[in-house]
């Protein structure tokens, strides 16, 4: 697989594993959300005090929250962490496997060209093909 085959499919994987992660923080948020309002037979009702506190945090730009609110934010951001090192790793591996058939097919161009007394073994060894 190339590099950006590999890529590619990283891509794919992390939008369907985000999209998981998304689902999830939003099914927590509703869990919540519910459990601080009050069923009516009309359906949920948001206490005032509630729907004024999240309206000036939905209004605020993220640098001017509290260091709470913006540790809450962090909270959520370090679920997608495991997955920005997943596709790292992913691609991280398709270059090296890359750079490894380079440097072997560089090596079988010298030795075709009847350099075949270099030291094979050493170049076998050290980059392990």
């Amino acid at each position: 697989m190339t590099i950006k085959d590999t890529i590619k499919k990283q891509d794919e994987e992390f939008i369907e594993e985000g999209a998981n992660l998304e689902h999830e923080r939003w099914a927590r948020w509703q869990k919540y959300v519910f459990s601080k309002s009050e069923w009516t037979k009309d359906g949920y009702v948001i206490p005032k005090e509630l729907c004024l506190r999240w309206q000036k945090q939905i209004d605020m730009p993220y640098d001017k929250l509290s260091e709470q609110e913006k540790d809450s934010d962090k909270k959520e951001t370090i679920n997608y962490l495991s997955l920005l090192h997943r596709r790292d790793q992913a691609i991280a591996e398709a270059v090296r496997e890359e750079e490894k058939e380079r440097i072997l097919k560089t090596v079988l161009e010298i030795t075709d060209k009847g350099f075949d007394c270099i030291c094979s073994g050493f170049i076998k060894d050290k980059f392990k093909i």
